[in-house]
């Protein structure tokens, strides 16, 4: 789709004698690029948020699948891998890795958020990916 969209938004840069500069239409693809990126970023965090509040979508779904939600749906949580599992008194136990130690307490302040969660543990741990 993110190809789709910048090769419609360059053809016309084609077209109109901007294929003659590379230097000008790298930088033109370079920030139609960007654009499009916080734009599909934007739709994609409005998206998420818009999920959780159609009626009758949430209320479907027990605690643990709320959590897990959250934190797929959550943008800024990409490359975690996060397991969620309900304790007793609807504490949520969060297992797994983090790529980033930053990322920890978005994770957390992302769970916590959830209607019903009364407590988290945190058992996550930090493993940095492989080059």
């Amino acid at each position: 789709m993110r190809l789709m969209a910048v090769s419609s938004l360059l053809l016309p840069l084609f077209a109109s004698g901007c294929g003659k500069d590379p230097e000008r239409l790298g930088a033109m693809a370079g920030k139609v690029a960007a654009r499009v990126g916080s734009a599909t970023s934007a739709l994609k965090a409005r998206l998420a948020n818009q999920t959780l509040l159609i009626p009758g979508f949430v209320e479907g779904l027990d605690l643990s699948q709320k959590v897990r939600m959250r934190i797929l749906l959550d943008g800024r949580l990409s490359g975690c891998d996060v397991q969620a599992r309900v304790l007793e008194g609807d504490v949520v136990e969060l297992t797994g890795s983090l790529p980033l130690e930053n990322l920890r307490p978005l994770v957390l302040q992302s769970v916590e958020s959830v209607p019903g969660v009364k407590g988290v543990a945190d058992a996550m741990k930090t493993t940095p990916p492989t080059p």
